[in-house]
């Protein structure tokens, strides 16, 4: 009788688990909405932020459309927070860096470099990405010594739109 019993329990659980298992299977999942604003805080004295449009987060920057259309990277050394303005929302992610970003689809791209120290800005054609340097012009640049990139012409963006993302996003970094 107690082998019986035992039994019983067993084919119970068994059934039980598998109803779970195909609930599970059929169950809708809903996925939360993609931040369409954040607002990134600067790590600088004057506590100055920015808000970005169509936000996406990157393994060292974030990057967005500012109010004039400029889409602007920023790098993470130059963040103190990023605030999402919708509740329950969160960030697109992409698995690239900031470095790999720039060499794979802005060579050839006009950016501005703005700095955190007052310094006069640097304009000019991105030729190349070497090691953390950005080479514009006759210059180099330290990559993350910069406040923030902006590409500012969206004509550059077009070229770039279609494949900024493609194959390289994740729900989660």
């Amino acid at each position: 009788m107690a082998e019986t019993i035992q039994m019983n329990i067993e084919a119970t659980i068994e059934d039980l688990e598998a109803q779970g298992y195909f609930q599970s299977l059929t169950k809708q999942v809903s996925a939360k909405p993609k931040a369409k604003l954040i607002r990134v805080s600067y790590l600088n004295q004057e506590q100055s932020s920015v808000v970005l449009r169509a936000p996406i987060a990157g393994k060292d920057f974030v990057a967005g459309f500012t109010q004039d259309m400029t889409w602007l990277l920023i790098p993470g050394r130059s963040i103190h927070a990023i605030t999402l303005e919708e509740i329950k929302a969160e960030l697109s992610w992409t698995r690239s860096t900031l470095e790999e970003l720039l060499e794979e689809k802005l060579i050839g791209v006009q950016l501005k470099l703005k700095f955190h120290w007052p310094s006069p800005e640097i304009n000019g054609e991105l030729s190349g990405v070497d090691q953390g340097w950005l080479k514009i012009g006759n210059q180099q640049v330290f990559v993350y010594s910069t406040k923030s990139i902006a590409v500012e012409k969206l004509s550059e963006l077009k070229r770039i739109s279609g494949t900024l993302l493609d194959g390289n996003v994740d729900e989660k970094a």
